[in-house]
């Protein structure tokens, strides 16, 4: 028995060792004849089932400690005990990563279950991911803990979202792709990716390439490639070319290892400025090679405008034009590594000061035929859009243009030129259609000198009449405004935007908001105990009182925003309580009544409500309804689920295509419908 077992294990530890001659077909062979040799190589891959992967991670992806390597997130899962299942933050459960997103090939096999490219991470970071190209984010919408990133691309030749792993895995993930493009290139012209071109040899658009090329370069094949590499031909037969010979990746591809990168600009000029007013330009850059130092120079500036060099890979061009210097003018500026230059050229228009607002916009010119992500010059300057679309005079406030921002992107926003102050904001908005459930977007500026924006306030929306909106900003500093409607429920369409000068005072104080609701109905000798949360946005120091409430109720103030209202055996009656909130500037009330009934035989029951989570969701859907008939319709009106529950259901969804659907819940009373998102 124990010789059996160890001539098993000595079997299997020689299976999982690539052969030695197993690239013999691809020696002497470069540029793309490499590449289909390589592809002759390791095609059709023996793969397992999807299931299957669950156990093959735990010999690909194990770390020295046993637990799930997650390349995406600082965590510490068990292999099986952590398997998603639900998730609604980081570290609930680790799931199965397409690194190279599904969608991209349609869910075919045998990609589909390719280990190659499936990566246990966290279920959460990877819904964050969704199908995103991989890119380079200066300005982040959302950061997992082991700094993995999403957010606009500012590698060159993408403007739109993307998710940057951290730089331990980039030259993994680099590795990964050109593995993909190989091992598959006689199918990739029948995929959609803004990172493919739709060619079998070139396979990558030109920005893609480039980045994934410096990821490869700047990260080295490490033993972990190694040995899930070796593993990963044990369990299907084939195995990563790049990782066995890393000087594949630029004999196929061109270029050579380690030669100087170019700097190039990570940061958007401000176009126009008002006489009179501050412009301020932080200028950002970035080279691949880390070490370089950058130097930036500017050519032919107007007499008013000074360039700083900030010696951090940053520059500050700022100045204060005079009302004689209204006009057009052509900047010029370069960044250099000592070796290699780059510029950025465009135009500053100075016009003369508004008498009435540092910024007024009606969108009259945003011109887009469809969702437009990228800059526009609009009447006030230059406008940064993502996900945006122009709505028509129908559903525009006045005259013929509104914008609208997409409901289920992430980080569909709109950014407005800089201003050199800010009073306060106004702007109209609704929704495009009346929605059942509210949706919030972020009101954010920028700080940095640009480079990243914090949230001043935010509002919930749901229905498809105007609201004004209006909310005292308050801020002398040059800054920008964002409008962020990021994975909402619905379209957010706003016109007739003003921002007035600042004129002194500070930012507009939040009111502080109740977030809990008591139990009033009770049973003669319970005992009252209702925690009261309150919130601000502010971040302020909020206190509690009893305004109003009978001699035999005590409120506890925890000092941590929180308070207890507490009473023994409630007598029976109708009570009134009034309980008092402020944050030492604004000062609201919760008022309710408790009913106490008389105590009767028999038992107590409480009616469950609805629910349903995670939303979005991915590949498995949670929904409780008690003795309810659930359907759930897609956005063409197909029926896509139907069964009568008696209490809970956890429906697999991992085949659902991603999108908008309807979840409808039937009962003996009502009908209720709810939208949800597939993120995947």
């Amino acid at each position: 028995f124990i010789l059996s077992n160890l001539f098993f294990w000595i079997l299997i530890q020689l299976q999982a060792q690539i052969p030695t001659d197993y690239w013999q077909a691809a020696e002497g062979k470069t540029g793309y004849e490499l590449k289909t040799a390589l592809f002759n190589i390791i095609k059709n891959p023996q793969v397992h089932s999807y299931t299957q992967l669950w156990d093959d991670f735990q010999t690909t992806d194990k770390k020295a400690d046993g637990t799930v390597w997650d390349i995406y997130s600082n965590t510490h899962f068990t292999f099986s005990t952590n398997q998603c299942g639900n998730y609604s933050q980081e570290g609930d459960c680790y799931n199965r990563e397409h690194s190279f997103p599904k969608s991209w090939f349609n869910e075919a096999t045998p990609m589909y279950s390719d280990i190659m490219h499936i990566y246990p991470v966290d279920g959460y970071t990877n819904g964050r991911r969704s199908n995103y190209p991989y890119g380079e984010v200066q300005t982040p919408t959302w950061t997992s803990s082991n700094g993995s990133k999403l957010g606009a691309n500012t590698y060159p030749g993408y403007t739109g979202t993307v998710f940057e792993p951290t730089d331990e895995y980039k030259g993994d993930l680099a590795r990964t792709y050109f593995y993909m493009v190989t091992c598959y290139q006689d199918q990739i012209q029948n995929w959609n990716s803004p990172m493919l071109d739709g060619t079998p040899d070139h396979a990558f658009t030109q920005w893609a390439l480039d980045m994934l090329l410096e990821w490869n370069d700047s990260d080295p094949v490490s033993q972990k490639e190694i040995d899930r590499n070796n593993a990963i031909y044990a369990i299907q037969g084939n195995a990563n070319p790049f990782i066995s010979h890393p000087e594949y990746v630029h004999a196929i591809w061109g270029g050579a290892a380690n030669q100087n990168a170019v700097p190039y600009f990570t940061s958007s000029p401000v176009e126009y400025i008002s006489a009179g007013q501050t412009y301020s330009y932080y200028i950002t850059a970035s080279d691949a090679d880390s070490t370089d130092t950058l130097t930036f120079r500017a050519a032919n500036l107007p007499a008013f405008l000074a360039l700083t060099d900030n010696g951090n890979r940053t520059a500050l061009l700022t100045g204060t034009p005079a009302v004689t210097d209204t006009g057009s003018y052509t900047i010029s500026l370069s960044v250099s590594d000592g070796t290699a230059t780059n510029t950025q050229e465009y135009a500053l228009k100075v016009t003369e000061k508004s008498s009435q607002y540092a910024l007024e916009e009606h969108f009259e010119n945003f011109t887009a035929s469809s969702y437009f992500t990228g800059n526009m010059n609009l009447e006030s300057g230059t406008w940064e859009f993502t996900q945006v679309y122009p709505e028509n005079s129908t559903n525009a406030y006045d005259g013929n243009r509104a914008v609208r921002i997409n409901d289920d992107k992430d980080s569909a926003n709109i950014t407005s030129p800089q201003v050199s102050s800010a009073g306060t904001l106004t702007f109209m908005y609704r929704t495009l259609n009346e929605e059942s459930s509210e949706s919030t977007f972020l009101v954010q500026i920028s700080t940095n000198g640009g480079n990243s924006y914090q949230t001043i306030d935010q509002r919930t929306y749901q229905h498809n009449s105007y609201t004004t909106y209006s909310y005292g900003i308050n801020n002398p500093n040059p800054l920008k405004i964002r409008i962020m409607n990021n994975n909402q429920y619905g379209h957010l369409i706003i016109d007739n935007l003003k921002l007035s000068y600042y004129t002194g005072g500070t930012p507009q104080n939040h009111i502080p908001e109740f977030s809990s609701h008591p139990n009033t109905d009770f049973s003669e000798g319970e005992n009252l105990n209702y925690t009261v949360k309150a919130k601000d946005f502010d971040n302020d120091t909020l206190s509690f009182w009893l305004e109003k409430s009978p001699d035999w109720a005590k409120l506890t103030d925890n000092n941590d925003n929180t308070a207890t209202l507490s009473a023994d055996s409630l007598p029976t009656g109708d009570f009134d309580f009034a309980i008092g909130l402020t944050d030492k500037k604004d000062t609201v009330y919760q008022t309710f009544t408790i009913h106490v009934t008389q105590q009767t035989t028999g038992i107590k029951t409480s009616l469950k409500t609805e629910n349903y989570y995670p939303n979005p969701f991915n590949t498995q859907l949670h929904i409780s309804a008690p003795n309810s008939q659930i359907q759930i319709i897609d956005a063409q009106g197909r029926l896509q689920f139907s069964q009568k529950i008696n209490s809970e259901k956890e429906i697999d969804t991992h085949q659902w295509h991603k999108g908008l659907y309807i979840l409808r819940i039937i009962n003996a009373t009502q009908i209720k419908n709810y939208k949800i998102i597939k993120t995947e």
